[in-house]
């Protein structure tokens, strides 16, 4: 997610677009049209109850000139492997409600063990950094517009673990609503 979200800020600057981070206690009632993407912040900021958290942790092994990625999503937790340029992606996991930042050695291990089994060429490889996230849940993606006071908003949250999977047809979806709130 690093290398993708430095390059959708980069583009969203070099289109004139500028992007705005604070906290906000509620939404403003300015009338001016407003996109709410607030992921976690969600379950305060509207107030939406349905929000949750999933804790998802990942490895980054040292490239070793892997190439091809792999996906297995038929066990209790999800499988993957995506190399890039200078590391290799290893996850993962899902775990509701657990909202610990903090790595957890034996969860590495056992994330790695799966993608082993699942990418025997991964017996061995370096392990660089263990990273931990807190993904947004909910029972479904909340796309939709309202009027919340005098400003039309658009809500585009929820996504879990499929946000990069989602985002440019959420996006385009969400884009359209608000061009329609104008």
């Amino acid at each position: 997610m690093s290398v993708y979200l430095g390059w959708l800020v980069r583009r969203v600057e070099a289109l004139g677009g500028r992007i705005e981070r604070r906290r906000l206690e509620a939404v403003p009632d300015d009338g001016v049209p407003t996109l709410v993407a607030a992921g976690l912040g969600a379950r305060e900021l509207l107030p939406d109850p349905s929000m949750s958290t999933a804790r998802g942790q990942i490895l980054l092994l040292r490239q070793f000139g892997l190439t091809r990625w792999a996906l297995d999503q038929t066990g209790e937790q999800p499988v993957y492997v995506f190399p890039r340029e200078r590391d290799i992606v290893v996850g993962g996991t899902s775990d509701p409600a657990d909202t610990r930042i903090d790595p957890d050695p034996s969860i590495g291990a056992a994330v790695l063990d799966r993608a082993v089994k699942l990418v025997p060429e991964l017996a061995g490889a370096q392990v660089r950094e263990h990273r931990v996230g807190l993904r947004p849940v909910r029972p479904a993606v909340r796309l939709a517009a309202e009027t919340l006071g005098a400003t039309p908003v658009v809500h585009c949250y929820g996504h879990g673990g499929a946000g990069v999977t989602l985002s440019w047809g959420c996006a385009d979806e969400a884009a359209a609503l608000l061009e329609a709130s104008l």
